[in-house]
């Protein structure tokens, strides 16, 4: 069943598979070269590309400022409003040319002032071409509009362009300054593309015919946000260190990456459907509002609960596949890690799927700010005891607190939308088909980490895929969607 937008129907099963396959390039590509630029560039040449880039990602911040996040929705409840639509266009751009031109101005006056970066003054103009692009960047409209096979293709041709460049361009470690160009270039042209596909919508109006001030608000909830999600994920790095040492630190940081990737892939769904989610309930249609949330979010648990068994039962090979046997110790933080997975599906159903999409950023924001209360405190009393493990129990204590806070101001909202014993179901079959792998990993290919993991992961997909889609149909209705949209039978006119 896809919603409608204007008088055409666009899939959401197709928008989420051409969103998961963006996000799964974009995390793939840089772990397949990373071999490669790690020992051509040598730990010096490395360390300088990526001191440079992380020192812009500051000002990069800046310029971009909570527009990207708040874009997205602004611009989807207005999108079949034309003249709205351009006119919020121009407002959020015109407030990220502000937004860059502090952010360029500071990077220069640091870059040029402080001595310290002297030596890599270089690599950080060059990485300063990142913050000219933040406002060009119209990722948000293109998100707004539903335009997911194009920021799919986009990502995977800018990969693959910059993969191919960095292998024939980069030799040695004197290709520093080459490597950072070819990044920079690439991210630059995706800004330009974007704008060039975007040209319908972009036409610029004298400030007395906007009203910038209704984003203000609304923008700075969404930084908090994102400031406070980053203390989040840093205070249990930044505590474990103080507490425990650098080699446990290693360990944690080596697990909670595991978790991240696993995360980005698990909401990429919800975040394709979040731009309708948007646009439904500006319109006030309520009823399709909680079958789209429902849809996207069983889908969302499932993988959540489909990520953690799986993951828990093969944490340690997961450690010493991606890491070695140095890393074999971190294997227990996965497994605490992987706890929270299912509550961090709920979090981002109930987060973003919620509250983002209904307008209630103030409440999201002050959520997550008593969260980071609740994880510091959390870090203090079992760290010391715990070490590693303890840091992701308290993750998991915050995530837990966090979804209290968000269904308490959701609730009114949400009403009967799912129905928990689908969803115990849905758990009962990933956690079955966990304690199948549990008993086959003995038997098959003992000592073989990476191909143990790869034939177990054939037999739990075999067994959860099927049974996932005979207990719930929305997930059925999701498989057909993005199946009719490999075989060219959805159309996506919001594309053209």
């Amino acid at each position: 069943m896809g919603e409608k937008a204007g008088n055409n129907t666009i899939s959401i099963g197709s928008n989420a598979a051409f969103n998961i396959l963006r996000v799964g390039v974009t995390l793939a590509v840089p772990l397949v070269l990373f071999p490669y630029v790690s020992r051509t560039l040598g730990p010096g040449g490395l360390g300088a590309a990526e001191f440079a880039e992380s020192v812009v990602a500051y000002f990069v911040t800046i310029a971009s400022l909570g527009v990207p996040i708040y874009g997205k929705l602004a611009c989807a409840r207005v999108r079949q409003q034309p003249e709205a639509l351009r006119k919020t266009v121009c407002e959020l751009l015109y407030i990220s040319l502000a937004l860059e031109a502090v952010a360029y101005g500071a990077l220069l006056v640091t870059v040029l002032a402080a001595p310290g970066l002297s030596r890599y003054r270089t690599l950080l103009l060059l990485n300063s071409v990142t913050v000219l692009a933040a406002a060009p960047r119209l990722e948000w409209l293109h998100f707004a509009l539903e335009r997911f096979r194009y920021t799919a293709l986009r990502a995977i041709a800018c990969k693959l362009v910059a993969a191919v460049l960095i292998f024939a361009m980069v030799h040695s470690p004197d290709h520093v300054a080459r490597y950072t160009a070819i990044n920079v270039l690439t991210q630059a042209a995706s800004a330009a593309l974007d704008c060039f596909l975007a040209r319908p919508y972009l036409r610029f109006y004298p400030l007395k015919a906007l009203q910038l001030r209704r984003h203000v608000g609304p923008i700075l909830a969404f930084v908090a946000s994102a400031v406070a999600v980053s203390i989040n994920s840093n205070t249990d790095i930044v505590m474990l260190n103080l507490l425990a040492g650098e080699v446990t630190t290693g360990h944690y940081t080596f697990a909670a990456k595991v978790k991240s990737i696993l995360v980005s892939l698990m909401v990429a769904g919800l975040d394709a459907a979040l731009p309708r989610l948007a646009l439904l309930h500006r319109q006030g249609e309520d009823g399709a509002f909680r079958a789209l949330l429902r849809q996207v979010g069983v889908f969302t648990f499932t993988a959540g609960w489909a990520a953690a068994v799986y993951f828990t039962v093969f944490a340690r090979e997961t450690a010493l596949v991606l890491g070695g046997e140095a890393y074999a110790p971190a294997g227990a933080m996965v497994v605490a890690l992987m706890a929270g997975m299912p509550v961090l599906a709920v979090n981002f159903v109930l987060g973003v799927g919620v509250l983002q999409s209904i307008g209630r950023e103030r409440q999201y924001a002050r959520t997550m700010l008593i969260t980071c209360l609740v994880n510091a405190a959390a870090n203090a009393v079992l760290i010391p005891a715990l070490q590693g493990v303890g840091a992701a129990l308290a993750t998991l204590l915050a995530e837990v607190g966090n979804m209290a806070l968000y269904y308490h101001f959701g609730k009114d909202y949400l009403g009967a939308t799912f129905a928990k014993s689908r969803l115990a179901a849905l758990a009962a079959v990933c956690v079955a088909a966990g304690a199948v792998c549990w008993w086959l990993k003995p038997l098959v290919l003992p000592g073989r980490p990476l191909w143990q993991m790869v034939a177990c992961l054939a037999v739990y997909a075999a067994a959860v895929v099927p049974l996932a889609l005979a207990v719930s149909g929305e997930l059925r209705q999701l498989a057909g969607d993005a199946l009719g949209s490999l075989l060219g039978r959805n159309n996506h006119p919001l594309e053209q």
